[in-house]
This record gives C-alpha cells, sequence and structure tokens, in this order.
C-alpha cells in the first residue's frame, strides 16, 4: 500500500514536470468539454472480415492517440460482454478485458483522459457495470460530478489529471447516480448524431438521439463512420475509410463538422470513427483542437 501511494506521488509529480494533457500542454487549461476528442467505434472488434469495424487492437488504438472509446455491451452467461448486435453473430469477449487494457494503459501514462461510452444493449442494471469497473481496479479513477453539469462547468483536463479522475464514463442506458455514480447517463451530457451513414458525403449534423431533445445544453458526439448496404445489411466501408477519417476533403471529418459548426455553432465533442489508423484522424483532431 505504502509502495502504491508513493508511485503515484511520483506519477503526480511528473505532471508537475512535464505539464501534458492528452498530448498537449495547450489542453491542459481546457474543460473538457471544450477539447474534440476522435476514437473508435466497436475498438474490441478488430479484424478483417467484413463485419469487424477495426483493424488495430484496443491496446494499438489507445497507442495511436485514441482517448475515446464506445463500446456495445451485451449480457451473456451473467456477463458484460462486448457483442454487436447479437453475441451469437460477434463476441469479442467480456468487458473486463477491454477494462483491463484501459487501466494498463493509464497506468503507464499518467497524463492522459480516457472517456468510455457503453452502449447497455439489454438494459442491464448499473451495478453490473460498476462491479466490472470496481474489479478491473479503475473505479477509483473514474469522475464523479458532484451535480449534473452544465456544458461550461466541466473541470479542466489539468483538473482531471491531478485529482486522478482520469476515466470518464457515460452510458446511453439504465445510468443510476446511487448504484453506480462512476458511469454517467450519457443523454444528460450528449446527443448523437445518426450512426450507421450511408451517406459518403456526411452532408448532416442532425440530432438523432435522444428523441425529443433540442441539442441545447448538450456536448456533441457524431457518429462518423460510414457504412454500406450489402443485400439489406449494413457492413462497415473499409474501402472508404482513408477518406472517411481524413482531415480535409469531401466527406472527411472536417467536412462533417464544418457541417455542425454551421448547424450549431460549435465543433463536435467527440467524434467515433471506423478503421482507427487509416487516413489521419490525429491530423483532423488537431486542427479541430486548433493546432
Amino acid at each position: 500500500m505504502l509502495f502504491e501511494l508513493f508511485f503515484s506521488a511520483v506519477l503526480l509529480g511528473s505532471f508537475v514536470t512535464s505539464r501534458s494533457c492528452n498530448g498537449y500542454a495547450e489542453l491542459c487549461s481546457r474543460k473538457y468539454s471544450n477539447v474534440t476528442q476522435i476514437g473508435s467505434h466497436n475498438p474490441a472488434f478488430s479484424g478483417h472480415q467484413p463485419r469487424h469495424t477495426q483493424l488495430l487492437s484496443v491496446k494499438e488504438q489507445l497507442n495511436h492517440g485514441t482517448r475515446f472509446l464506445q463500446v456495445p455491451v451485451h449480457v451473456k452467461d451473467d456477463r458484460l460482454h462486448m457483442c454487436q448486435s447479437s453475441c451469437k453473430l460477434e463476441d469479442a469477449g467480456k468487458l473486463m478485458g477491454l477494462l483491463d487494457d484501459i487501466k494498463e494503459f493509464m497506468e503507464e501514462n499518467f497524463n492522459e483522459i480516457i472517456t468510455l461510452f457503453l452502449g447497455n444493449m439489454n438494459r442491464a442494471p448499473a451495478e453490473m457495470f460498476r462491479k466490472d469497473l470496481a474489479a478491473s481496479g479503475l473505479a477509483e479513477h473514474a469522475f464523479i460530478p458532484p451535480k449534473r453539469l452544465a456544458v461550461d462547468e466541466w473541470p479542466t483536463l489539468e483538473e482531471l489529471i491531478k485529482s486522478d479522475t482520469r476515466l470518464i464514463v457515460f452510458m446511453d442506458h439504465g445510468a443510476n447516480a446511487t448504484e453506480a455514480p462512476q458511469i454517467l447517463d450519457e443523454y444528460s451530457y450528449f446527443f448523437e448524431t445518426k450512426s450507421d451513414v450511408v451517406d459518403s458525403n456526411f452532408s448532416s449534423c442532425a440530432l438523432d438521439q435522444p428523441s425529443g431533445s433540442d441539442g441545447n445544453g448538450l456536448m456533441m458526439l457524431v457518429n462518423h463512420y460510414l457504412s454500406i448496404d450489402v443485400r439489406g445489411a449494413l457492413v462497415p466501408n473499409r474501402g472508404a475509410a482513408p477518406r472517411t477519417n481524413a482531415p480535409t476533403g469531401k466527406g472527411s471529418i472536417g467536412a462533417q463538422s464544418n457541417v455542425c459548426r454551421n448547424e450549431w455553432g460549435r465543433s463536435p465533442t467527440l467524434i467515433s470513427i471506423d478503421y482507427v489508423g487509416m487516413g489521419d484522424s490525429m491530423t483532423a483532431q488537431s486542427i479541430l483542437n486548433g493546432f
């Protein structure tokens, strides 16, 4: 225990001397809600099959610069598994596997903040997710707001790092602040654009979820991954990924972000993509953050 406290103190000291937040000193003074992060849609589904959304493993994605992970979760055999539409079709393993990867990365990179979006596909109780967070050792690093925060009330990246609350967890359905205060209700803080887009130009930034919302007072999650209709089934469009994930050009991250700025008067907070590493999403992220 004493060694762990000493090690934490050393890590905190390293922040003071290096002062970098998610790779940039300039981001340290910015509020979490005023930073654009480009992240991974279905990060655990990596491989070369048509249904796979990523080529890199979760560890490789984190090392590449991904700090936002969007994960669909199902219940299988009374455990939380990362599955797509059904665990029978595609099961990427237990959620704990991904949480362990995040924990390992955070222990090695003290100045990095990770955002985790959980899709609660089976409406499982929040307590199940809390138990996995606790078992992985991540619960102690999760940010717990004192109240429902307005967009301009979020802490800065530096404040999150110094308090070692470097994991921000959101869930789309079933969040319960009493059972699991580490898991925030997504739609209290974000709206999402349409997913599984087949328009290669990404010409819209319209609100899709939550239904009935006007988007005011919420951060923006843009689902910027392209699908293709194959005999009635939507599959990831890998061939278009270099263009889709580019910083500029028709149908690019930058182009849709411009659509969003024109429509909402602000940049997206989170942008979810397939095939991290194809295209140049990290350059797009730097541009959107003003670098």
